[in-house]
Formats: structure tokens, sequence, C-alpha cells
């Protein structure tokens, strides 16, 4: 799972710039590729370590069994998404499109740091719905590997954020650099939510998701909206406050559930 979102991930960063004369169907073109290879490379995986054989069928018992979970779990991960999604719109509308170019930025990074959560919780939902009995076991060790790999990823991208912005230009640098230091620093709590989720999905919590994410999402969204003003520092405030919400409904919910 690390390796295909990470394969996806950088896949999705270096197609735009061959298709940036497209506008903005090339970054949707650049989007779907980026899943296709990834998608591709699983199917390879499979084929090749299991002896997959891909053979399409559909069995409406299993699609009907199935159709709650994936409807629950759709809803709730476009109300999760919603503030990366709306946030660039209302910065633009506000304060200015080359903010939001400065936030895009800064987000790509940070998602570099918030997809190691992310690909270790979902480890974490597949081996805690097998062996459901051991769920304590693979939480104690996904918060192991999650802790191992992103603290130092947060300390290097916060000392060194600045010189990596450099990249882009200085003006990246210099609008950008305490808003990816917020946003990096949010990883933390990130990396509780993604877990938390994981363990809503085992013990079939749909509802809560959808609930836990509607709340968090108002929040950040709100707290945007009010901070704004105060450019990406701002939105930052209310990214970050928004995240640690959640992180502490989770928190209380884990303990409960476990």
């Amino acid at each position: 799972m690390l390796i295909k979102s990470t394969i996806s991930s950088i896949a999705k960063l270096i197609l735009p710039i061959f298709l940036v004369a497209l506008g903005a169907y090339g970054i949707v073109v650049s989007m779907g590729i980026a899943m296709a290879i990834a998608f591709l490379f699983s199917l390879i995986f499979l084929i090749s370590r299991f002896n997959y054989l891909p053979k399409p069928i559909i069995d409406r018992s299993i699609v009907k069994k199935m159709t709650k979970f994936s409807l629950g779990n759709y809803i709730a991960r476009y109300i999760g998404e919603l503030p990366a999604t709306v946030l660039p719109i209302l910065i633009t509308n506000s304060i200015g499109a080359k903010f939001s170019a400065y936030f895009y930025m800064d987000m790509i990074i940070a998602s570099l740091i918030y997809i190691i959560p992310l690909s270790i919780s979902r480890s974490l939902f597949a081996e805690g719905s097998y062996i459901e009995t051991e769920l304590k076991v693979q939480l104690k060790k996904a918060i192991k590997i999650i802790s191992i790999v992103i603290i130092p990823a947060i300390i290097i991208i916060s000392i060194f954020g600045n010189y990596i912005l450099l990249a882009f230009g200085k003006e990246y640098s210099s609008e950008g650099v305490i808003f990816l230091q917020i946003l990096t620093i949010s990883g933390i709590f990130l990396s509780i939510n993604h877990i938390g989720n994981s363990i809503f999905y085992i013990k079939n919590r749909i509802k809560l998701i959808i609930l836990v994410n509607f709340i968090g999402a108002s929040i950040v969204l709100s707290l945007s909206i009010i901070f704004i003003h105060n450019n990406l520092l701002g939105i930052g405030v209310g990214w970050m406050l928004g995240q640690g919400i959640i992180s502490v409904i989770y928190s209380l919910f884990i303990k409960k559930l476990l």
C-alpha cells in the first residue's frame, strides 16, 4: 500500500509538467494516468506474488452486502476531503490566486508526510479485519511504525521547508514556509485520525465516521473563513485546530471501542 500510494503521488507530481499545455484538462488527465499506473502496479504485484488471475464477474449477493459499507465509505471520504478541495477556491476568491498556488504547493509537500499514516492505517484496517482479536497488537504496531517514520519527516520538513520551497521560487519560500510548517506538524493529528478511521471501519461504525468527518470539515472551513484575513496563517490555524479536534474525538471513541 505504501509503495502503491507513493507511486501514485509521484506520478501526480511529475505528469502535469508534461501536460501543462492542456491547461486544467492536463491536471485531470494527470490524475487519471497516475491512478492507472498505481492500479497496474497493484495488478502486476497480485499476479506475480499470489498467482492472482483477473476474472471479472458480478456476484449480486456480494454487491448487495458491500453496498451499504461502500456508500458510507464514499460519503465519509467525500466529506473528509472537502476542506482540501474547497479551500483553494475560497483562497482564490478572497485573497488572490497566488496564495492559492502557495497553498497547493505546501499541501503537495505535506501530502508526502500525510501518505505515511494513510498507508499504514490501511494496512491496519486489512490486518485488523482479518483477525479482529489481535486488533490491539496491530494498533500498537501501526503506531510504532508511523512514529518511527513520520516524526523524523516532520522535523526535516519543518527545518528545511523554506529551502524545499525555494525550488519553486522565492515567493513560495517567503509566503508559504510558515503554512508548510503548520501543515507538517498537523501530520501528527492526521495520523491519529487515519488510525481512528481504520478502527471505526473495522468496528463497522460508518455513520460515526461520517459524523466525525462532517464535524472536522465544518470546523476547518468555518475557522478558515474567520481567519482568512491573516492569509495562509489563518488557513493554517483553521486546518490544525480542525484536525486536532477530530483527533480528540477519535481518541475518546477508540478507548471505548477497544
